[in-house]
């Protein structure tokens, strides 16, 4: 079984050195601590190697479609209609529940629509909020996920939007914090790496590489190792 590195990968612009030639360039979305785990047991498998780097969602987006990166993730499947230039990995990297998170007691939000009557913030480039939130919601975007937490908490919004996965990262070492994760989802949906068109051979071998990690045991058990705080409970955490 690969060795797994859940805890090694939380600084920027690493080289995930493998000893292959034409090493990728790869941005990862800030907070996304599994894909940086997976990154090196992933590469490992392929026989690729990459530098990992971290840059705004909306900049990674232009500068994968003009070739200036090579990978970027974790992304949903609506950018393949947006983006000439960019390609999808044939095989999720981790199914996303997309929520809402509150402070207040009196606020439900079960739909998209629910969201109307409040004032929202989200990430900003996260296609998935720009698509569905309703055109009459106040809104604030941010490019940087802990600012959604303080302008919730001084009251300045309603609501924050984000995934499970990573708001639990950001709030992990807060036991006292005030918020609710409110459920169900939004929106749950597979995301993936995606990769500019020149990369198509590399995107093909890390989709084998993935599915071989996923049938021997290691992407699970990497999985659990990364998420072993999360406890999900209907309401609030």
């Amino acid at each position: 079984m690969p060795r797994l590195f859940a805890f090694t990968l939380l600084f920027l612009n690493l080289v995930v050195s493998t000893g292959y030639a034409n090493p990728l360039t790869i941005s990862v979305e800030q907070n996304n601590v599994f894909l940086k785990a997976l990154l090196p047991d992933l590469l490992s498998e392929a026989k690729l190697e990459a530098k990992i780097i971290s840059i705004p969602s909306r900049r990674a987006l232009i500068e994968l479609n003009e070739g200036r990166i090579d990978a970027n993730g974790l992304r949903l499947r609506i950018l393949e209609e947006r983006y000439p230039n960019i390609v999808r990995m044939d095989e999720p990297v981790l199914h996303i529940d997309f929520i809402a998170i509150t402070k207040r007691d009196d606020i439900m939000v079960e739909s998209w629509a629910d969201l109307a009557p409040y004032k929202v913030a989200y990430p900003a480039g996260w296609k998935i909020f720009d698509a569905n939130v309703p055109a009459s919601t106040k809104t604030t975007t941010v490019n940087d996920h802990i600012q959604l937490f303080n302008l919730l908490e001084i009251g300045r919004v309603d609501d924050v939007l984000l995934s499970e996965t990573i708001a639990h990262s950001l709030l992990k070492n807060r036991t006292d914090h005030p918020f609710h994760f409110l459920y169900p989802p939004l929106h749950s949906t597979p995301s993936y790496l995606f990769f500019h068109k020149s990369r198509q051979e590399e995107a093909h071998k890390l989709a084998e590489a993935l599915r071989r990690l996923k049938a021997n045991g290691a992407y699970d058990q990497l999985k659990r190792q990364t998420y072993t705080h999360i406890k999900k409970r209907p309401g609030s955490i």
